[in-house]
C-alpha cells in the first residue's frame, strides 16, 4: 500500500479556488504537458474476471510542504483489463525551475459507488521525476509498479506539451508607399517619421498595444526592420479575429501625428503566396497612403521542451569559491564549516541547482573545480582547479559525487585568494567581492555568443553591489565599446533565502534547509530555459525532429 505516513490531499481540496496552491505554481514561464498513460502485466485480484483498474495521479509537495501528496487527476477505469491504455490524459504545469516528483496509484476497482480508494484492491505504484518523463529518449519513460517491495507490473508514462495554438508567431515584412503627402495634408507639411503600432481588439472594442516598430526617419516610403509578434499575443490566438494597424508620424514632444489605420486578420494576410496592399484609412482631405505586406507567414514558436525532447544535453558546471575570506573551514562560524547534521551554505547552493539540472544530462557527469586556493603542499594560488584532487579528473558524477568532492577537498587545500572569476563560468559559489572585474566583464562578454547560461550565487553577507552589475536584466553588459549579445548572467544572494527560515542563534530544520533549495532553485534557473531558447533562434537552431 502506499506510504501511510504521507499526507494524501484529495483533489477537490486544491481545485480551482482552493486553498492549497499546487507545487511549483509560480509566474514564472512555463509549459502545459499532458501524460499518457499505459501498464503492463497488472495483478489480477479477480476472482471471475480480470482487474478493471484505474490510475490515479499525485504531484508530491514541496520545502515545508514536502510530506503531502496533491491529487492532480486520475485515468476512467478500464474493465476487465491487465494491460490497460487509458484515453484520459492528465494535464500538468511544467516548470524547469522545480522539483515535480509524480506517484502513480494503480487500483482494481470493484464499485465506482465506493469514493474511498480503502475499499479497492491496491495493485502497484511507482514514483518519478517529471523531467525524466519529457527528457527521456525513447518513446515512454518505463516504471517498475511494486506493492510493498514485490513488483506488480509496469507502467509506461509519455508526456507532449500542449499545443494549442498559442506558440506560433506572425512574421511580417511590411513597407510604406506614401503614407503621408505633404501637399495634401497640412499637418505633414514637414519631414515626415513614419511608425507603426499594433494593437489587439478585445471583444467589448478596447484595445491593447502589442508591438511598435522602430521609426523610419524623413521618408513617406518607410521599409521598416521585420515584425515578430505572437499570435496570442496579436489576436488571442484566433487568426480570423481583427486587429488593428496604426500609423504616426513621430514627434519629439509626443504628440504623434495619426497617418492612417487599418483593421486586418492574420489569415487575411497569410492566406495567399504573395504581397498584399493595403490602404490606411484616415483623416479627411488627406491622401490614403498604404502598406505593403512583401511577407506575412506563422510558423510556430520552439520551445524548450521541444530542445529536450529533440535530444538536447544540457552540460553543467560547478566552481567553488576557496577564498580565505570564507575563514577557517575548521571554525563553525566559517562559511565552510562541515557540520555531521547540517548543510552549510555552499552544499545547500550546490544541491538546490544540480538535483535540478541532472535530468537532462543522461551521463549525470558534473565538472566540478574549484578556485583562490593553494593545493596542499603548493605555495601556489591556483584560480582554476579540479575539485576531485584525487583522480584529478574534472568530471564527477552525480550530485553526490560533486559533495563528497567537495567535503574531501576542504582538507587538501588552504583557502587563500583573490575572488577571479573569469576563468571559470556556469554555477559559480561565491563569498566575495571580484577583484578582477573588468576582465570577468570581457569574458561573459565573449561567452554571450555562445551556448553558456552563467549562474552566481552570493554566499555570506558581504555588498555583492557588482554582481548585480553582472546580472545586467535592464541593459546588456557593456565593457567600452564591446556589448554583451544576450543576457546569460543570473545572481542571486543566498541571504535572501537564508535569513527567512533562520531564526537568531537557532539551527535550521531539515524541512526549512529543504524550503530554501526549493526557493533557491527557482530564483537561480527560471531564466535557463528562455537563454537556451534565445540562443537557438538566434542561430537559427532547430530541435532535431523538427
Amino acid at each position: 500500500m502506499p506510504n501511510q505516513r504521507t499526507e494524501i490531499i484529495p483533489r477537490e481540496l486544491h481545485s480551482t479556488g482552493g486553498a492549497i496552491p499546487l507545487p511549483g505554481s509560480t509566474n514564472s514561464p512555463h509549459s502545459r504537458v499532458e501524460l499518457m498513460l499505459e501498464a503492463r502485466n497488472l495483478q489480477d485480484l479477480d476472482i471471475l474476471s480480470k482487474s478493471d483498474p484505474i490510475c490515479i495521479v499525485y504531484l508530491k509537495g514541496l520545502g515545508l510542504r514536502s510530506d503531502e501528496y496533491f491529487e492532480i487527476g486520475r485515468t476512467e477505469v478500464i474493465y476487465n483489463d491487465l494491460n490497460p491504455k487509458w484515453n484520459t490524459k492528465i494535464q500538468l504545469d511544467y516548470f524547469f525551475e522545480t522539483k515535480q516528483i509524480l506517484r502513480f496509484d494503480l487500483y482494481d476497482i470493484d464499485n465506482e459507488n465506493t469514493v474511498d480508494l480503502a475499499g479497492h484492491d491496491f495493485l502497484g505504484s511507482c514514483e518519478c521525476h517529471l523531467a525524466d518523463i519529457v527528457a527521456t529518449s525513447e518513446d515512454f519513460l518505463r516504471q517498475d509498479l511494486r506493492n510493498g517491495k514485490k513488483q506488480k507490473g509496469v507502467l509506461f508514462i509519455r508526456a507532449e506539451e500542449v499545443d494549442d495554438g498559442q506558440k506560433e508567431i506572425v512574421y511580417f515584412v511590411c513597407h510604406g508607399k506614401r503614407v503621408a503627402v505633404p501637399h495634401f495634408c497640412c499637418s505633414c507639411l514637414f519631414s515626415i517619421d513614419p511608425f507603426l503600432e499594433f494593437h489587439r481588439i478585445y471583444p467589448n472594442g478596447s484595445m491593447q498595444l502589442v508591438h511598435r516598430t522602430e521609426v523610419e526617419k524623413n521618408t513617406i516610403n518607410p521599409e521598416w526592420k521585420p515584425i515578430e509578434v505572437s499570435v496570442r499575443h496579436l489576436c488571442e490566438g484566433d487568426k480570423n479575429r481583427q486587429f488593428l494597424i496604426e500609423c504616426y508620424d513621430f514627434k519629439i514632444t509626443g504628440k504623434h501625428i495619426f497617418l492612417g489605420s487599418a483593421k486586418l486578420t492574420v489569415n487575411q494576410l497569410t492566406s495567399k503566396n504573395q504581397s498584399q496592399i493595403v490602404h490606411l484609412e484616415k483623416q479627411k482631405n488627406c491622401e490614403k497612403g498604404s502598406i505593403q505586406f512583401l511577407q506575412a507567414t506563422c510558423r510556430r514558436e520552439f520551445t524548450f521542451l521541444d530542445f529536450i525532447k529533440g535530444g538536447m544535453q544540457l552540460e553543467f558546471a560547478v566552481s567553488i569559491d576557496f577564498t580565505a575570506s570564507n575563514g577557517n573551514p575548521r571554525s563553525p562560524s566559517s562559511r565552510h564549516y562541515i557540520d555531521q547534521f547540517y548543510l552549510n551554505q555552499y552544499e545547500l547552493a550546490i544541491k538546490s541547482v544540480l538535483e535540478i539540472c541532472e535530468h537532462y544530462n543522461t551521463s549525470k557527469y558534473f565538472e566540478a573545480f574549484g578556485f583562490g586556493a593553494k593545493i596542499i603542499p603548493s605555495q601556489y594560488v591556483s584560480h582554476f582547479f579540479n575539485l576531485n584532487i584525487e583522480t584529478n579528473q574534472s568530471g564527477v558524477y552525480g550530485v553526490k559525487g560533486v559533495m563528497d568532492a567537495y567535503r574531501d577537498v576542504l582538507g587538501r587545500v588552504e583557502l587563500y585568494g583573490p575572488t577571479n572569476f573569469e576563468p571559470t563560468i556556469l554555477l559559480i559559489l561565491t563569498d566575495g567581492l571580484i577583484t578582477d572585474m573588468e576582465r570577468t566583464k570581457l569574458a561573459i562578454i565573449e561567452a554571450s555568443v555562445q551556448p553558456l547560461s552563467i549562474i552566481i550565487v552570493g554566499v555570506g553577507d558581504e555588498d555583492f553591489a557588482k554582481m548585480d552589475e553582472l546580472d545586467s536584466d535592464e541593459c546588456l553588459l557593456k565593457h567600452g565599446n564591446l556589448v554583451a549579445k544576450r543576457d546569460i548572467v543570473q545572481f542571486v544572494p543566498f541571504r535572501n533565502f537564508y535569513s527567512a527560515v533562520r531564526s537568531v542563534d537557532s539551527k535550521i530544520s531539515e524541512q526549512q534547509q529543504m524550503q530554501i533549495q526549493v526557493e533557491l532553485a527557482k530564483s537561480v534557473l527560471e531564466e535557463i530555459p528562455y537563454q537556451v531558447t534565445s540562443y537557438c533562434k538566434a542561430n537559427k537552431i532547430q530541435p532535431m525532429n523538427a
